[in-house]
């Protein structure tokens, strides 16, 4: 059997969880995973992974609902907080919705703050609010790639600093990235609505990138007192986006 890494924490079918004040290190793959867990408070955590580990993220929250995160600093290899609907935790829960991300400071090789792209169930309910991004390879994301639809989502009062890094890390600096299309060619895409950006300040190598499969995968997004200042610090050279994952690549 091939020898996997583990997850630092795993919480499956949890009710009324709290992460107070606790340090983690070197986390090995998903640092914090909950999946199917109701009524959640993570406040005052700090995650500090190695930057070159792919996998090792931060949060994931699986299938969960009524989550509040708050004041948390996390540093991360791969997404620092991210929403997801996965397959094999169908059993727990139909979707993942009624999410809360407020006053964190955030570090990744990957996204800072996405949502998907695993989506086998809805998402739906989310406010990310208050949040400091610092060189990191994608910023706010939300990357739909399978048949469900993710809706209700709220970016707000951020600053965000995006980077490239080495080509094989997915992303390529984007500080926004909306995408809905599917991870592969045997799979269907579901649709992106009701997406705002709203008080974004941004210091990016690259600019904002939106796509869906079709013209009508993507729907209501609003970017309002969003601000991107293109400039270039990294040693990386410039590339095109970044589609993965994607039928073509």
């Amino acid at each position: 059997m091939k020898p996997e890494r583990p997850f630092t924490f795993f919480l499956l079918g949890c009710r009324n969880v709290t992460f107070r004040e606790l340090t983690i290190r070197d986390g090995a793959l998903w640092t914090v995973r909950l999946s199917g867990c109701d009524d959640v408070l993570i406040h005052g955590v700090r995650i500090d992974n190695d930057l070159k580990l792919p996998n090792n993220d931060g949060i994931d929250l699986d299938r969960c609902r009524n989550v509040r995160i708050s004041d948390c600093h996390i540093v991360s290899g791969d997404d620092c907080i991210v929403l997801k609907t996965c397959a094999e935790t169908a059993a727990y829960g139909d979707g993942c919705e009624n999410i809360v991300v407020r006053g964190c400071t955030l570090m990744s090789t990957s996204i800072a703050l996405c949502v998907g792209c695993e989506c086998m169930a809805p998402m739906r309910n989310i406010i990310f609010d208050a949040c400091v991004i610092q060189s990191s390879h994608r910023g706010l994301a939300v990357r739909l790639s399978e048949g469900s639809d993710i809706e209700n989502v709220l970016f707000s009062n951020m600053i965000v600093e995006t980077r490239r890094f080495h080509h094989a890390w997915w992303g390529s600096g984007e500080p926004i990235c909306v995408s809905a299309v599917p991870w592969d060619a045997e799979r269907s895409i579901g649709v992106v609505c009701n997406v705002r950006f709203t008080n974004i300040l941004c210091r990016s190598e690259n600019g904002v990138y939106v796509e869906g499969w079709t013209p009508d995968r993507v729907q209501n997004l609003l970017f309002e007192n969003v601000r991107v200042e293109l400039s270039r610090w990294s040693r990386w050279p410039s590339a095109r986006y970044d589609r993965r994952p994607c039928p073509t690549d």
